[in-house]
């Protein structure tokens, strides 16, 4: 097995206590998105409406401590939390569901997001039946 084939997966939690903090946070945190490789993957940070930024992570087995520091330097704060994922449901991550908006199909064109609305489609949404 390759080295990028062992992953852990996990979230950083901060707890900034004020909005324009947590907003700020997030904006500096996104600027590790780009970055990282196959060494790591700052996968998102999401402010919460009580000013937590939750930051997902993926990266190298022996890159999980170095990438939690770059992003507690980027927030210019300690993490409140660290947890790491033990199994994932469903098993394979990008099976995972989401919803996509009309907004943000027009936003940012992947070819598996070409139209609004729950991901992935039901068979039933296929045009073909």
């Amino acid at each position: 097995m390759q080295p990028e084939d062992v992953r852990i997966r996990g979230w950083v939690y901060f707890d900034l206590k004020e909005p324009s903090k947590a907003e700020a946070a997030a904006e500096q945190i996104s600027g590790l998105f780009a970055q990282g490789g196959n060494d790591f993957v700052v996968i998102r940070a999401d402010v919460t409406t009580d000013h937590h930024v939750v930051v997902a992570l993926d990266t190298r087995t022996d890159a999980w401590d170095s990438t939690v520091k770059q992003v507690q330097a980027a927030a210019k704060a300690p993490p409140t939390r660290v947890t790491q994922v033990r199994r994932h449901y469903p098993a394979v991550p990008h099976r995972a569901h989401c919803y996509v908006t009309q907004a943000e199909v027009d936003q940012w064109k992947v070819p598996e997001f070409e139209k609004a609305g729950r991901h992935p489609q039901s068979p039933g949404a296929n045009p073909w039946g």
